[in-house]
């Protein structure tokens, strides 16, 4: 597949970032579906997107069906809360500084979601 490809799929955007998994192989992407979804749920609970929870179903679901103005935040979310369930670091510092950065971001996608809301 192409770069194209991997940036416009959910999943293989997922998969490319957290490296070591081929486009090709498929064994892990049930789980991979089933842990972004779970984010999904997450993110709309913050207001963030859809009301409804967003919904990836194969690697044919692409970002541009996730219509949100700060998209690359919210792939960077799921990639970190994706990798921290799917690969954990088995360094602590690693361990910590991923889960601050998704403190971080957790904060400022909610920030964003009631800027948005208020029509700010």
């Amino acid at each position: 597949m192409n770069n194209d490809t991997i940036q416009d799929s959910i999943l293989l955007t997922i998969k490319h970032a957290i490296g070591g998994l081929d486009e090709e192989e498929t064994h892990f992407d049930p789980d991979l579906i089933m842990f972004l979804n779970s984010e999904f749920t997450v993110l709309a609970q913050l207001g963030v997107g859809p009301s409804i929870p967003f919904k990836v179903e194969d690697v044919d679901t692409e970002w541009a069906e996730f219509d949100y103005q700060n998209l690359e935040a919210v792939k960077e979310y799921l990639l970190l809360r994706t990798k921290l369930i799917f690969d954990p670091p088995i360094n602590g510092s690693v361990m910590q500084a991923y889960e601050n950065r998704i403190q971080e971001l957790t904060w400022r996608l909610n920030v964003f979601a009631e800027e948005i809301r208020d029509g700010e």
